[in-house]
């Protein structure tokens, strides 16, 4: 089944049909977030469209789609965003930096990018 530009959207549709439900539920377990897994959905379907992928049966679709899938999710789990930042309930108001979310930036006296913060400094932000 080839996919191209040109190709009907009842076909690209039926595609999304037979494999997002593969795709989501792998990208949920991988990511353990419903938002993020929305996502990787959006995604992986994107880059099937624009790259106009060929398949050579429904066996070479799946192992590519979930391929695609477990990439996609590796890329989130290691952005920076997702390492470092908490949901959007747990980030503090702009410009106001609780002592909770130091905290948790801080712990055991690294900063951000795991450099040593000198004692005397850790005990202010503190």
């Amino acid at each position: 089944m080839k996919k191209t530009n040109d190709t009907p959207m009842e076909d690209f549709q039926a595609l999304y049909n037979r494999q997002v439900n593969r795709v989501y539920r792998l990208a949920l377990v991988m990511l353990g977030s419903q938002s993020d897994a929305e996502d990787v959905v959006q995604m992986v379907f994107l880059k099937v469209w624009e790259k106009k992928i060929s398949f050579r049966d429904t066996d070479h679709e799946t192992a590519w789609i979930l391929t695609a899938t477990k990439n996609q999710c590796k890329d989130v789990l290691k952005s920076y965003e997702r390492k470092h930042c908490g949901t959007l309930e747990e980030m503090p108001e702009p410009g106001i930096a609780s002592e909770n979310h130091m905290e948790k930036c801080c712990v055991a006296g690294t900063g951000v990018a795991g450099t040593k913060i000198p004692d005397s400094a850790v005990s202010v932000l503190l």
